[in-house]
C-alpha cells in the first residue's frame, strides 16, 4: 500500500483488519465520486473591476463599483466567483485561475471586465490582421484592456489563457469604452500568443460587448447595469442570444445612445438553448437538476465527514469490542447506502442529458420540416404565377 494511503488510513483511525480495509476502500471510492461529480458541475467566474487609473490620463470610473455589486448578485449560483478590483496585472490573475483549475472539469467559465480598453495598430504580431469575429467590421483581436497602472493586455491573449481551463463553454462580458489615443498607457501592445484561436474553441466562446467599435460608453447607464435589469425582469435566466436585443431595447427606451453586441461562431444550434448565467442549459420549469445534484453532493460530503468522525471514535482503544463491531457494521451499511445514492444521482444526470439530446433532435427536425414546408409553399406560389401568366 502506498505511503499516501497509509497516511490516509492513519488519519481515519483505521487498522489493518479486513472489515476496516473494506470500509477504507469504499470511503476512497466515495471521495473520488464526490470530487468527480463536483468537478463536472464547476461554474467559475472571474470579474475584473478597474475603477482607478492613477498613473494614466484616464479619469476614474465611478460606476465600476456598482457593476461589481450587481455582478456578485448575478453569479451567486456559481461555485467560484473571484472579484478583483483595480487589477494591475491581468495576465498574472488569469494564469493563476487557470493553474488552479488545470485538472478541473469546468462546465462554465465567465470572464468580466469593467474599465477602459484601447484599439491600437501597434501590435507586434500579425495575428490581429485575421479577424476571427464575424459579427462586426472591427477586429476584436486588436483590442487591449487597460490595466490600472497603464499596462495593456490584449483581448486575443485573454482568450488563449482562459482556454487553458478547458471550459465546456466560455462566456465573456466586456463593459468598457475605448480610446484610440496612443498617449494613454503603453503605445506598444505585446501579443504573447501568435496563433489564432482554434475554430473548435471559438464555437464554444460567446463575447458580449457593452459597446461597438470601442465607442464611448456610459458609466451611469453601463452595460452591466442594464444587463442586471434584464436579468431580474427575466427571472434570473436569459437566453444568451436574446441579451443584446433586450439590453439595446432598454437603452433605446431611455434615449441612451449606446449599442451592445454579441460575438459568437454559430454552428448548428450550439448557442440556441444556452441560458445565461444559470447552471442549466435549458430553462427547466419544475426544478434545476444541476442545482439538485450539487445540493445532494454537498449533503453527501457532510455525511462522509460524519462517517470519518465515527471511524475515529470506532477505532479508539477505549471502545469495547462488541460496540466497535456494531458501529463498524453500521458505518459499512451507511457507506453502501451512499454508494447506491451516488449511482442513482449518476443515472438521473444521464437521463437529463438524454432528454436534452432528444429535445435538440426534435427541434432540429422541426426546423428541417419548417424549411421544407416553406420551400414547398414557395414552389407552389411560383407555379400558380406561371399558370396565371400563361392563361
Amino acid at each position: 500500500m502506498s505511503t499516501k494511503n497509509l497516511q490516509t488510513k492513519k488519519k481515519f483511525g483505521i487498522k489493518g483488519n479486513s472489515r476496516s480495509n473494506s470500509i477504507f476502500k469504499k470511503g476512497l471510492i466515495i471521495q473520488s465520486e464526490l470530487n468527480r461529480v463536483k468537478n463536472a458541475l464547476l461554474k467559475v467566474a472571474l470579474i475584473i473591476l478597474n475603477e482607478n487609473y492613477p498613473l494614466t490620463q484616464h479619469p476614474d470610473l465611478d460606476g465600476v463599483k456598482a457593476d461589481g455589486d450587481l455582478l456578485a448578485k448575478m453569479f451567486q449560483g456559481y461555485d467560484e466567483v473571484e472579484i478583483i478590483p483595480n487589477a494591475s496585472n491581468i495576465e498574472d490573475i488569469v494564469r493563476k485561475l487557470c493553474a488552479h483549475h488545470k485538472n478541473s472539469h469546468v462546465e462554465r467559465l465567465h470572464f468580466h471586465y469593467s474599465g477602459y480598453a484601447v484599439g491600437s495598430s501597434d501590435f507586434d504580431s500579425d495575428c490581429h490582421k485575421a479577424s476571427y469575429m464575424n459579427s462586426h467590421s472591427w477586429d476584436a483581436s486588436s483590442v487591449a484592456l487597460v490595466e490600472c497602472e497603464g499596462g495593456l493586455y490584449s483581448f486575443h491573449d485573454i482568450q488563449h489563457e482562459l482556454l487553458h481551463c478547458n471550459p465546456a463553454k466560455l462566456t465573456m462580458t466586456l463593459d468598457c469604452c475605448g480610446s484610440k489615443n496612443k498617449s494613454i498607457g503603453r503605445k506598444h501592445v505585446v501579443v504573447r500568443n501568435k496563433e489564432q484561436v482554434k475554430k473548435a474553441d471559438l464555437q464554444n466562446i460567446a463575447v458580449l460587448h457593452g459597446t461597438t467599435d470601442l465607442r464611448a460608453a456610459s458609466d451611469t447607464h453601463s452595460f452591466t447595469q442594464e444587463l442586471y435589469k434584464i436579468f431580474m425582469k427575466e427571472n434570473r435566466e436569459i437566453p444568451i442570444l436574446e441579451i443584446v436585443s433586450k439590453v439595446n431595447q432598454s437603452w433605446h427606451e431611455q434615449s441612451v445612445k449606446q449599442t451592445s453586441s454579441l460575438d459568437i461562431v454559430g454552428i448548428s444550434n450550439n448557442w440556441n438553448f444556452y441560458i445565461w448565467p444559470t447552471s442549466s442549459t435549458f430553462k427547466l420549469k419544475n426544478e434545476n437538476r444541476s442545482g439538485t445534484l450539487m445540493a445532494d453532493t454537498k449533503d453527501m460530503t457532510k455525511h462522509v465527514e460524519d462517517l470519518v468522525k465515527s471511524m475515529e471514535v470506532m477505532e479508539s482503544p477505549q471502545q469495547k469490542d462488541t460496540k466497535t463491531k456494531e458501529e463498524n457494521e453500521g458505518i459499512e451499511q451507511a457507506i453502501d447506502d451512499l454508494l447506491k445514492r451516488m449511482k442513482k444521482l449518476e443515472r438521473e444526470k444521464q437521463d437529463d442529458m438524454k432528454t436534452i439530446k432528444e429535445s435538440k433532435a426534435i427541434l432540429e427536425k422541426l426546423e428541417t420540416d419548417l424549411s421544407e414546408t416553406s420551400n414547398e409553399i414557395r414552389k407552389r406560389k411560383k407555379a400558380r404565377k406561371t399558370v396565371n401568366i400563361e392563361t
